[in-house]
C-alpha cells in the first residue's frame, strides 16, 4: 500500500517502446494506481503522461488520468456501469466487436447476451412446432 496505493505489487508487467512514445503496461489486484502515476507525472515533467484504468469486470473501475509537463489536464473516474464506463472497457481491451449498443437502456450489451436469447427464442418455436404437429 505504501507505494503503489494497492494491497499487492504490480504483475504481467510489459513495456513497448517507439520513436515518440513509450507504453507500459502492468496490472495491479482490485484497483487502479492513480495517485501512483499522478505522482510519476509530477516528477516527470518533460513528459506527458496517458494513464488507463480497466477492471475485467465490464465498466466497473474504468479510470482515465492526462497529465501534461506535471499538471493534471484530465482526470475522471467513470460512473460504475455507465455508457462512458461501458465505452472505455471496450476500447481499454479491444473488444468493441463483443459488444452492441441498445438505445433502449442508452448503453451496450454482450453479443453473447443477444445470441443467447435468440437461440432460446427458436428453439421456443421448434418446439412449439413439434407440438402443433403431434396434435394433428
Amino acid at each position: 500500500m505504501k507505494h503503489w496505493g494497492v494491497k499487492w505489487n504490480a504483475s504481467d508487467s510489459r513495456v513497448q517502446r517507439d520513436i515518440n512514445e513509450v507504453t507500459i503496461q502492468f496490472e495491479t489486484p482490485w484497483d487502479g494506481v492513480m495517485a501512483l502515476m499522478t505522482k510519476v507525472g509530477e516528477k516527470y515533467k518533460d513528459v506527458s503522461l496517458v494513464y488507463d484504468c480497466s477492471e475485467e469486470q465490464v465498466g466497473l473501475y474504468e479510470k482515465k488520468l492526462v497529465m501534461e509537463k506535471g499538471d493534471v489536464v484530465f482526470a475522471k473516474r467513470y460512473k460504475e456501469g455507465s455508457k462512458e464506463a461501458t465505452e472505455h472497457y471496450m476500447e481499454m481491451w479491444g473488444l468493441e466487436h463483443e459488444f452492441t449498443y441498445d438505445p433502449k437502456i442508452d448503453n451496450y450489451r454482450p453479443k453473447w447476451l443477444e445470441e443467447e436469447k435468440e437461440e432460446k427464442k427458436t428453439k421456443s418455436k421448434k418446439k412449439e412446432k413439434e407440438v402443433n404437429e403431434q396434435e394433428k
